[in-house]
């Protein structure tokens, strides 16, 4: 389930920095007590607590709704949005309309403890220079008009950067480059005494770099394009398989990022 506003999907349960934390509150269609927005006197408590009455919406748009512009909300409106956000999870109205707002708090706190850490790691592609005892990197969309200024203290590199965001411990089996959108993929090991050996540990919140030759590369794109319509080699993706089996991709690098000479 999410915020049950509309074309929102802030789910319930949100990870942060791997850990489950409930993102969601429970709001009211009819106010909860008198100087609630929407308060009808003619219910009673129990049906104000009853689940039929209750949505579920981030706290930005809880604030709007009840705070800052409660008159552009009203009852009707709140329950076309429970009756459709409902209605495309499935949930069978009947078989849970005794459920009340205490027993919906706890089922979402039960399932934030039992949510656990979850495992997120994240493939970045940059380019640098591979100086003596350290890596200098640029920022990818200018790194081409800086490059030449620093060859003199080491390779050009691009770098493929394998970061642990999440709260469970990870591994790095291999890596690559593909070439897309042809998929074809480069596996290169140009600084052997530099790159960390595999498989590679990686902590929660640690990082590890692989670097490639971007002279070595650059004249493979070219080889490539030279069989293969210019469409089908327009950019790098990053990839590093896990030891848990999964496969996490980065954002596309555009070719020509590498050098004018593309």
């Amino acid at each position: 389930m999410a915020c049950y506003f509309p074309e929102w999907t802030a789910a319930v349960i949100t990870f942060v920095n791997g850990e489950p934390v409930c993102s969601v509150q429970i709001a009211h269609i009819r106010g909860a007590n008198p100087n609630s927005e929407r308060y009808d006197p003619a219910m009673t408590d129990d049906e104000r607590r009853a689940f039929s009455n209750l949505i579920l919406l981030c706290t930005p748009h809880h604030t709007v709704i009840d705070r800052l512009h409660p008159e552009d909300y009203s009852a009707e409106l709140l329950q076309e949005w429970k009756t459709r956000r409902e209605t495309e999870a499935g949930i069978d109205n009947g078989a849970v309309s005794s459920l009340t707002e205490e027993r919906l708090i706890e089922l979402i706190e039960n399932a934030v403890d039992s949510a656990g850490p979850e495992r997120l790691v994240t493939v970045e592609l940059g380019l640098g220079i591979a100086m003596r005892g350290q890596l200098l990197s640029f920022p990818v969309a200018s790194a081409k008009d800086h490059l030449p200024a620093y060859t003199d203290h080491g390779p050009p590199v691009l770098l493929l950067t394998v970061r642990n965001t999440g709260g469970l411990r990870s591994f790095v089996n291999s890596h690559r480059l593909r070439l897309g959108p042809s998929g074809i993929a480069f596996t290169m090991n140009d600084f052997p005494w530099v790159n960390p050996a595999l498989p590679c540990a990686l902590d929660v919140g640690e990082s590890q770099t692989w670097i490639y030759d971007r002279e070595k590369l650059t004249a493979l794109v070219k080889t490539t394009r030279a069989t293969l319509p210019t469409e089908d080699t327009t950019a790098l993706v990053g990839e590093a398989d896990l030891g848990s089996g999964e496969s996490v991709r980065s954002d596309e690098l555009p070719c020509e990022y590498l050098g004018d000479d593309l």
